[in-house]
């Protein structure tokens, strides 16, 4: 519940390390590239962490934070983005400098798609993999061996590409 104190308390215990790949939600870990500035009293977290050459990052688009981190880091490094949640793992970068996460179909989750115009409809309709059509954006819906029945997630995706399935 105290995030201020848990990015502390990490920052202390990673300060002293040799970190080359850190992961996590972008603004989450500004936070913590923050703190451990202000620990360190460095300029950029390359000066903290020389042989960090890895940000792994999911949960929000990394667009509006791409010229953050390079400040914070003090150069460019590489990146690779991942489409995890609570209810599942569901898309990874498999090729870079593409468009577009290659949608996982084989562990245990039954995607399907409303579209999101469509969304407040009392029945609104549910596309599965082989309705759907790239550029329109689509609500998540999901299926689980875990239990989840036709759960909507809350996450809005648009396929770039149906053969394999590249979604954004």
């Amino acid at each position: 519940e105290d995030w201020e104190n848990k990015v502390e308390k990490v920052s202390q215990e990673t300060i002293k390390e040799d970190m080359a790949a850190i992961g996590g939600i972008p603004p989450w870990v500004v936070m913590y590239f923050e703190k451990l500035i202000s620990l360190s009293g460095k300029q950029t977290i390359s000066e903290i962490f020389p042989d960090f050459s890895l940000f792994v990052y999911g949960g929000v688009n990394f667009a509006p934070y791409k010229s953050v981190f390079k400040n914070l880091i003090g150069r460019s490094v590489d990146t690779l983005e991942l489409f995890p949640a609570s209810e599942g793992f569901f898309a990874y970068q498999d090729i870079r400098n593409q468009e577009g996460l290659l949608l996982l179909l084989n562990n245990g989750i039954f995607y399907e798609f409303i579209r999101v115009d469509e969304i407040q409809q009392e029945n609104p309709k549910r596309h599965t993999l082989g309705e759907v059509e790239m550029g329109v954006n689509y609500a998540l819906i999901l299926s689980t061996t875990a239990g989840l029945w036709a759960y909507n997630i809350g996450d809005t995706v648009r396929f770039v590409s149906t053969a394999p399935y590249r979604l954004v």
